[in-house]
């Protein structure tokens, strides 16, 4: 976006183009595998963040995030090519708040 809050392509941008993975990978090792799946399993139906398997946002992990997970299993690598970071816009500054959110979610301990 532009100057607006951050909205589902922010999100699309973080995940492909600064972490260099795809939805569905819990652990971030920018592979959608079984350790992922069985993370999304051993949670499913619980409150929760990226780490845990909630890859849509969503309160608890739930069939959305299988799904998007499943549409990536055994995908690895962002989602993008590489003329895709010459096309795409410059980030705005809202972004760095969504990543930062992302890092304090990711690095929180139960």
């Amino acid at each position: 976006t532009s100057g607006g809050p951050i909205d589902q392509s922010d999100v699309d941008t973080m995940l492909s183009i600064i972490l260099g993975t795809r939805y569905g990978d819990a652990n971030l090792d920018t592979i959608v595998n079984i350790t992922d799946f069985a993370t999304l399993a051993a949670n499913f139906n619980l409150p929760g963040g990226w780490a845990v398997g909630n890859f849509n946002g969503n309160v608890n992990v739930e069939i959305g995030d299988f799904a998007l997970l499943a549409a990536n299993f055994n995908q690895s690598g962002p989602a993008f090519s590489f003329s895709d970071l010459f096309r795409a816009n410059v980030p705005e500054p809202g972004l760095l708040s969504l990543a930062a959110c992302g890092f304090a979610v990711l690095t929180r301990r139960r």
